[in-house]
């Protein structure tokens, strides 16, 4: 029988964010502040990099931790994560709000949101990669269409609205 995958954390609140263009932050080869991007999957620079987000009012996010591995969509293990999160309507947050998330977070642990384009919703996952198995540290980022066939990682931090 199914369970829910996700623990409720707490709620996140997060300021207006103006326009965002994703390649400055997430494309930059130089490091910005604390951030430096060390990898950008092919499907996130091909889908997501382009992109320029309109500004977004002040926001609070929910922060779940994900308890057992899980997909997208229900399996014989556990609901679906996105359903749990409320679908493609309520689920995704934009990528300036990501951003905003991982200047502040606990940089130990995978982090995932769905984030939503102008004609899709794609799950982003992002880590940090240690310099031990890395010639470069920094922002791992990878994304994939919905209903991908492998799971997100257990005790992954998930950011929704």
């Amino acid at each position: 029988m199914a369970v829910s995958p996700l623990e409720f954390v707490g709620l996140r609140r997060l300021p207006p964010l103006e326009a965002f263009v994703v390649a400055d932050w997430f494309g930059s080869t130089e490091p910005i502040g604390s951030m430096d991007v060390a990898y950008l999957g092919e499907h996130f620079r091909t889908y997501l990099l382009p992109l320029r987000e309109e500004p977004v009012p002040a926001a609070l996010l929910r922060e779940h931790t994900l308890r057992i591995e899980a997909c997208d969509v229900e399996t014989r293990k556990a609901y679906g994560v996105l359903k749990e999160l409320g679908g493609e309507t309520w689920a995704p947050i934009t990528l300036g709000q990501l951003w905003t998330c991982l200047l502040a977070t606990d940089r130990r642990r995978r982090h995932m949101a769905y984030v939503r384009t102008s004609k899709n919703v794609f799950g982003v996952g992002v880590g940090w990669v240690d310099p031990h198995y890395s010639m470069r540290k920094g922002l791992y980022v990878e994304s994939g269409p919905l209903y991908r066939p492998y799971p997100w990682a257990e005790d992954t931090i998930v950011l929704s609205q």
